[in-house]
């Protein structure tokens, strides 16, 4: 198998969004709230409706040695999978491997923050095993699909099990679903057939760039920050509740982090210029806001 990869191929795409992401991730320190806002995945955000952490947490990287092993893998076997499958059915088995790994994530790393392509690449790899299972796989495929992989895949799951700070939840989660794919899908077309292929295949990249356009909107993460906007804000709802007098430079001044401070905002200064919407749904509004980010943000801020 020829290990060039097309520099148009999705393959080579997601690799390099993947390269980009994590030079972001250095010169954010790789703090928590660079991984946050980059779109780690982290199970009450996730909770509380950012479900496009799923995704996203597919192309961040906890440091040098996570990404070398797995854009190495990445561009190893997804090379294969893309010119035997075509592009549409490596980037469904890729999307769908990597969503399940991490759904299975939010299940049992619920409250740790978790990122990686792991899960994706073992989907490629459950693919390609379960596809010697199938007798309309090219001949020149055979020595890399059924138990030629059986070794590898063992010797990751045990380093999982035994090593620490290693995702198992998202391997195995990942691993199933790519074996299904392989034992499913057919790496043949009818002109029929491809047709479908190519609309999954737009609806996954609309759905990638969608989770990364609503992480940019509503990024989260900085603990600070939302700190200090709740702070601010309900030192203005005091005061108003004294019938003191607020500038509307003062509420001007407040620093919205997400969606949802962007609209307390918006109603405070609605309420400073017509008394609309009341201070007591500005103060519900707010108490409802501080329950969810206590929630939302369990482990990282402290309830006191």
């Amino acid at each position: 198998m020829n290990m060039f990869v097309d520099r148009k191929s999705a393959t080579f795409i997601i690799t390099l969004v993947n390269v980009i992401l994590f030079i972001l991730e250095l010169l954010g320190g790789f703090t928590t709230t660079t991984l946050l806002k980059l779109g780690a995945q982290y199970g009450p955000m996730v909770d509380a409706g950012q479900y496009y952490r799923l995704i996203t947490a597919m192309f961040l990287h906890g440091g040098f040695l996570h990404i070398f092993f797995n854009m190495y893998a990445l561009l190893y076997l997804g090379n294969i999978v893309e010119r035997v499958y075509s592009t549409p059915k490596f980037l469904s088995v890729y999307f769908l491997s990597g969503v399940v790994g991490n759904l299975a994530t939010q299940i049992f790393y619920h409250n740790t923050i978790s990122i990686g392509a792991s899960g994706a690449i073992f989907g490629l790899v459950g693919m390609l095993f379960a596809a010697g299972r199938r007798h309309d796989i090219p001949y020149y495929l055979k020595p890399l699909t059924g138990a030629a992989l059986l070794p590898m895949i063992l010797v990751n799951l045990v380093l999982g099990f035994t090593a620490g700070n290693i995702n198992n939840a998202a391997h195995i989660g990942g691993l199933l679903a790519g074996m299904a794919f392989g034992l499913l899908v057919s790496p043949r077309y009818t002109w029929r057939s491809w047709k479908r292929w190519i609309v999954v295949m737009y609806i996954i990249t609309g759905l990638m760039i969608a989770s990364f356009l609503l992480l940019f909107l509503n990024p989260g993460g900085n603990v600070s920050e939302i700190i200090d906007f709740h702070n601010r804000y309900l030192t203005i709802l005091g005061k108003l509740e004294m019938g003191q007098l607020i500038s509307i430079r003062e509420a001007e001044s407040l620093k919205p982090v997400d969606w949802d401070t962007r609209k307390l905002k918006k109603k405070l200064l609605s309420h400073l210029e017509t008394m609309k919407p009341s201070l007591e749904e500005l103060e519900r509004d707010f108490q409802e806001w501080h329950n969810k980010i206590l929630d939302m943000y369990k482990g990282l801020i402290t309830r006191k």
